[in-house]
């Protein structure tokens, strides 16, 4: 994740909102270099299975989901990201991923938990 959704993820209010615009900007980024390195019909990076560009990118896709509902702005969509959304689609929807993806409630409970420490913790400093 980036230095942006970090800060997204262990602030409130404004801080957080001034994050959201350079994070959008980074996978606007990575949309862009990945379109120019992978322009293949095929659903993934390495053809028609999953490698490990897919693994590194895909595992923090339900981390953008969680950012996005936290900050209440869609990250990752058909307008914005169009190769990023269908990639994801396509890497959500492989079997062997599908079945190993947490389940975003239970990853949402341990983030809400998790952020709760980081706010507390960031007071005493």
């Amino acid at each position: 994740m980036s230095g942006s959704g970090k800060t997204i993820f262990s602030t409130q209010g404004e801080e957080q909102e001034k994050e959201v615009p350079a994070l959008k900007e980074f996978l606007n980024i990575l949309e862009n270099g990945l379109k120019i390195d992978f322009r293949s019909n095929k659903p993934f990076f390495n053809g028609e299975t999953p490698g490990y560009l897919e693994l590194v990118i895909g595992s923090s896709i339900r981390w953008f989901k969680l950012l996005e509902h936290k900050t209440g702005a869609k990250l990752i969509d058909q307008e914005s990201t169009p190769f990023l959304f269908s990639w994801i689609t396509d890497f959500c929807e492989f079997g062997m991923v599908k079945e190993a993806l947490p389940d975003q409630a239970k990853l949402l409970a341990f983030a809400k938990k998790r952020r709760g420490i980081l706010l507390e913790f960031s007071k005493h400093q």
